[in-house]
Order: C-alpha cells, then sequence, then structure tokens
C-alpha cells in the first residue's frame, strides 16, 4: 500500500464538519456566517457545484472548505482549493483522488466495508448514516476496525449522537437537517439554537 494521504492540519481533531447543501450564494452567506459566529469552521459542499469556490472568496481565512458528494471520476479535476473529499464506495475515485493530492474521506457503512475502505489506504473513512445505528454502534465498529482508523460520522443531527462518536474517537460530519431552512431563508436565531448542542458536544469551540 501506498502512503497514507494526510489531511489537512488541524482537520482531524476540529470535531465538527457541517455539510451545506448547493444553494445560490445569497441564501449560503447569512447561514454560514451564523455557523462561523457559532464556533464551526470546516464545511464541506456539493463536489459537483460551485458554492464553496464562492463561500472562500468570501470568508477568507474564516473558513476551511471540502466537497462531499463526490461520485464521479470526472469531478476530481474540478476541485481546486478543496482540502478534502467526501466521496462513495469506488476505489477508482480514491485514487484518482490520491493522484490529484486530495485526501479521500471514503464513504462505508458495515463494520467489514469500514475495515476495507480503510485498509485500502484512504486519508479517512466516513460512517454513512451513522445516527441510524445507535449510539452503542461507534464504540461496536471501534472494536471491529481499530483505534488506528480515522473514522468520520456522516449523518449526525442530534448532540448525544455526536458526542458518542466523539467519545469513541470519531469526527462528526453534520447531515443538512440540522440546518433546517436556514439555507432558504429561514429563522437564523433557530440554526443557532440547533448547532450549539453540536459544538458544545464535539468540542469544536474551545
Amino acid at each position: 500500500m501506498e502512503s497514507r494521504p494526510e489531511l489537512p492540519a488541524g482537520l482531524r481533531g476540529a470535531g465538527l464538519v457541517v455539510a451545506l447543501p448547493e444553494v445560490p450564494l445569497d441564501d449560503a452567506i447569512a447561514p454560514v456566517e451564523v455557523l462561523v459566529q457559532e464556533g464551526v469552521e470546516w464545511f464541506s459542499t456539493p463536489a459537483s457545484g460551485e458554492l464553496g469556490r464562492r463561500l472562500a472568496e468570501i470568508f477568507t481565512s474564516r473558513i476551511r472548505l471540502g466537497v462531499h458528494a463526490l461520485r464521479a471520476a470526472g469531478e476530481v479535476d474540478s476541485l481546486t482549493g478543496a482540502e478534502f473529499a467526501m466521496t462513495n464506495t469506488d476505489p477508482r475515485c480514491w485514487s484518482l483522488l490520491a493522484k490529484a493530492g486530495v485526501p479521500a474521506v471514503a464513504g462505508a457503512m458495515t463494520p467489514r466495508e469500514v475495515a476495507e475502505a480503510w485498509a485500502s489506504g484512504v486519508a479517512a473513512v466516513q460512517v454513512i448514516g451513522a445516527q441510524a445505528f445507535g449510539e452503542g454502534y461507534p464504540g461496536l465498529l471501534r472494536e471491529q476496525v481499530g483505534d488506528e482508523a480515522v473514522l468520520w460520522a456522516r449523518g449526525i443531527d442530534d448532540a448525544s449522537a455526536a458526542h458518542a462518536w466523539v467519545q469513541a474517537g470519531s469526527m462528526v460530519v453534520c447531515s443538512t437537517r440540522v440546518l433546517g431552512d436556514a439555507m432558504g431563508g429561514g429563522n437564523l436565531n433557530a440554526l443557532r439554537t440547533r448547532i450549539r448542542p453540536l459544538v458544545l458536544a464535539t468540542g469544536s469551540r474551545q
């Protein structure tokens, strides 16, 4: 196996990444500002869209960005500036990302899939639909795949579930459910109320 790609400095211990949907820029600016104010630094945007690039131009060093939902090999060429890429279960995408110098965060669900993805040499493995497995799953998964694996929990919108994954040594990736209707002109104070428990549970604000 070739040397494993390294995640960007500070990402592994960040605790929380918020995955944003592809929306018009004007709909995203205010919610992202709220999230930054509440202690969120790391975000991901859809690989096939332009939202990430445009947010980077506005927020500059206040946020750090990767992409998610990278499903096709042809999308790798458009990832200029992305600090990581959450992708599907296709090893061909992982290999292309490695060649492009973008750390791949592979998608997996079962312990066997997680172990196989980690063994392939990716930078991290995102456990898809993590919250649906229950709060006992993080510990069980650790027993199966070992402590050395870098795991992210995808699909988290509950602070208790986030805490369980963090306690098991994992990073948390929010689902878009935690955003509610904020990306479509919804109540931003309600977004603050939803994100604060997740920030506290993951230790994202020190």
